[in-house]
């Protein structure tokens, strides 16, 4: 605010006497370099993190879905829903992704009811490559004709691993459960 001076009429103003770097407004370029590189930081850490998360919940939901599916084929079975005997059929092609589909009476592409694809990060140890594999559920009962049968997933590149067990009598255990006698 301007202050007068009455005795000379001069009017003169007063000015700050704070240092400069309080006057100032906003940020310098330096500043922000230095936020945008402390920012990167944490993204590469927080996306690294979250890659190995993300990679072991799709071998734990592909887990949960083959073990999802092998129940509800046993299901279909004793339920003699549409005069069949269900079951999962398992691939594992050598140049391509393996999958698993629902089928009844014996595994042909016109007996599927529906199938699904490993995955990206997730692949078979059993069936072995070029190998395929067929669980089916006898009627009424829900067991299989064979002994305990045995699925083997893993994710790429690493020791990580499930391991799903069917046992004679139809019941679906994973990894270290064993299959008793009813």
């Amino acid at each position: 605010m301007p202050n007068l001076s009455p005795e000379y009429g001069i009017q003169y103003t007063e000015y700050s006497t704070r240092p400069s770097c309080f006057a100032r407004k906003g940020f310098t370029l330096l500043e922000t370099l230095i936020v945008i590189g402390v920012m990167a930081i944490i993204a590469v850490a927080g996306l690294s993190l979250n890659s190995g998360l993300w990679r072991k919940n799709a071998l734990d939901n592909t887990n949960q879905e083959i073990i999802s599916l092998l129940n509800l084929a046993r299901q279909k079975s004793i339920s003699q829903e549409g005069g069949y005997q269900w079951g999962v059929h398992f691939e594992n092609p050598a140049n391509d992704r393996g999958f698993y589909a629902l089928y009844y009476n014996s595994y042909s592409s016109s007996t599927q009811s529906e199938i699904r694809y490993l995955s990206d990060p997730v692949i078979f140890i059993s069936p072995t490559t070029s190998d395929s594999l067929d669980i089916l559920f006898n009627k009424l009962i829900g067991n299989i004709s064979t002994s305990t049968q045995q699925i083997v997933i893993n994710l790429k590149n690493t020791t990580q691993q499930k391991t799903i067990n069917i046992c004679p009598q139809g019941t679906v255990v994973e990894n270290a459960a064993s299959c008793s006698a009813p």
